[in-house]
């Protein structure tokens, strides 16, 4: 019986953990979510490269949101109901152990640090 259970909790957890992976741009809590995208479709951002992304929000006020990440400027006249348009040049020295860190704030003292792949 045990050895039926063991194989099927691994791939279970396995593939939790594969999904976490995966998707490192997409953030849920309960309803409320945040979504990165970047405008050049990669999974990644490009090192040296001015990218744009849109920061999407659903289910939460954007007059609560904030947006924190070295370098990043807000782009006022490209914002919707539910998105912030964003553009950051991504350098060495805005590196955190290869990572690009963004803090999005979507709830009075709720924050969600993305760690964020660069090539």
């Amino acid at each position: 019986y045990m050895r039926y259970i063991i194989p099927f909790i691994f791939i279970l957890f396995a593939s939790f953990n594969s999904i976490q992976e995966d998707d490192v741009f997409t953030f849920k809590d309960g309803k409320k979510s945040v979504t990165i995208e970047l405008e050049t479709q990669l999974k990644y951002f490009e090192l040296n490269k001015p990218t744009k992304f849109k920061v999407r929000f659903e289910n939460i006020d954007l007059k609560r949101t904030a947006i924190i990440g070295r370098g990043i400027s807000l782009i006022h006249n490209e914002r919707g109901d539910n998105f912030i348009t964003c553009i950051v040049t991504v350098t060495e020295e805005s590196l955190k152990e290869g990572h690009f860190i963004i803090n999005v704030r979507y709830k009075n003292n709720k924050y969600k640090k993305f760690i964020l792949p660069v090539k």
